[in-house]
């Protein structure tokens, strides 16, 4: 079987046909894929080999793998003759998938015109998100045509998610396609401020899309300090979340500034709610450096939350600000396993640290963490004498 493989390309058409004969079905399947660059220079599908099935036991997937449109159309209509819905359906789907994803708008087409498999909604929808996320918009139209020509409407093919996808992909063309399709919904403008698209911002306030309570806090999501400006200056609200919504998403310092300057609201909340508790999925001493110095409280509860996270940098610049500490500090950043950070509290040399360190190599122990029971056990090794602390040291 292997040499006749490695050995087929040479061959003329009469020769693979006598190959053929001895042959079992999925042998010779084997060998159409092993060549499949010649398949259609030495394969007639509907009068040859089809006929005597000699490839039947190709799928139409295999086929889609290797953009064999041919044989999907002949394969399709041949099921559908034969009524071999079940035997055909799960195939079908994964060719469609394969064929969509590598943008083979022919075969694509083919297999969705030939109504062989049903379309419950959310299948349409998947497909269409699908097309759409990968910007393929020859293809959107063609998706569209051919189910319209089906009995459906462009709200039944299209969803919000292709909306999004159409926007993270600034696809103009698309966005307005579907506008006129009446299928964007009122909150695209959010969308496309959260997504950073300055210009279909533009787009749906011109066409009187709403500006809700919610949009300038959404809007910081985009780090663009052009969309907050011109959400700011056309009726945008502030809702009391826009100074926290730009910390959690990191925003740069001079949003920032722009944020405690105009919205007096949010600057008063984050005071009011702790802003630097809500901050624990960030770890930057630039933020909170900054936050400090445009007086956001910090605390002790502050201190051992980060700690608890394992936020080095966040930690440093709350202790370099004066920050108190207590028993529970260093057992918290053993409890987040961040080594770094334990010995940047260990290395304070600092009272309160110091009354904590046998607590912790106790916790370490507990936890199983290998390296930091090896550096806690050691710098106490090194740093105070046995008779200070009862444990043994070796």
């Amino acid at each position: 079987m292997c040499i006749k493989i490695l050995m087929i390309h040479n061959f003329s058409n009469d020769i693979i046909e006598k190959i053929s004969i001895h042959l079992q079905p999925n042998e010779f399947y084997r060998v159409i894929l092993s060549v499949s660059s010649k398949i259609n220079g030495f394969i007639d599908y509907k009068k040859d080999y089809l006929q005597y099935k000699r490839i039947s036991k190709m799928s139409i997937s295999d086929a889609a793998t290797m953009g064999w449109n041919d044989y999907i159309e002949y394969s399709i209509n041949h099921h559908l003759e034969q009524k071999n819905y079940n035997l055909i359906n799960k195939d079908v789907w994964k060719a469609l998938h394969f064929s969509i994803i590598n943008n083979r708008e022919i075969i694509v087409k083919n297999i969705l015109s030939a109504n062989i498999i049903p379309f419950a909604r959310a299948n349409i929808y998947q497909l269409a998100n699908i097309i759409t996320n990968l910007n393929y918009t020859n293809m959107v139209y063609s998706f569209y045509y051919i189910f319209i020509d089906k009995g459906y409407t462009i709200e039944e093919i299209f969803n919000n998610r292709s909306v999004i996808n159409a926007i993270t992909n600034n696809n103009m063309e698309l966005i307005e396609f579907l506008y006129l399709g009446n299928v964007i919904e009122p909150l695209s403008l959010d969308y496309a401020c959260i997504y950073d698209n300055i210009e279909m911002v533009k787009y749906f306030h011109q066409r009187d899309f709403q500006i809700t309570e919610n949009t300038l806090a959404l809007s910081t999501h985009s780090n663009n300090l052009s969309i907050i400006k011109f959400i700011n200056l056309n009726g945008g609200i502030d809702n009391g979340d826009i100074l926290l919504n730009a910390c959690k998403s990191n925003c740069s310092i001079h949003i920032l500034d722009y944020l405690i300057e105009n919205f007096k609201y949010s600057y008063e909340n984050a005071i009011e709610i702790d802003l630097l508790q809500h901050l624990t999925q960030i770890d930057s001493i630039f933020l909170f450096s900054y936050l400090l110095g445009k007086g956001i409280p910090y605390s002790l509860e502050i201190l051992n939350l980060h700690c608890s996270c394992g936020n080095l940098h966040n930690v440093r610049c709350l202790i370099q600000n004066r920050c108190p500490l207590n028993l529970d500090t260093l057992p918290q950043a053993i409890q987040a396993d961040n080594l770094s950070l334990i010995q940047y509290l260990i290395e304070l040399d600092n009272p309160t640290i110091n009354s904590s360190i046998l607590y912790s190599l106790y916790l370490a122990t507990s936890y199983n963490n290998q390296e930091t029971m090896e550096y806690i056990h050691n710098y106490i090794k090194n740093n105070f004498s046995s008779h200070k602390y009862s444990i043994p040291l070796q």
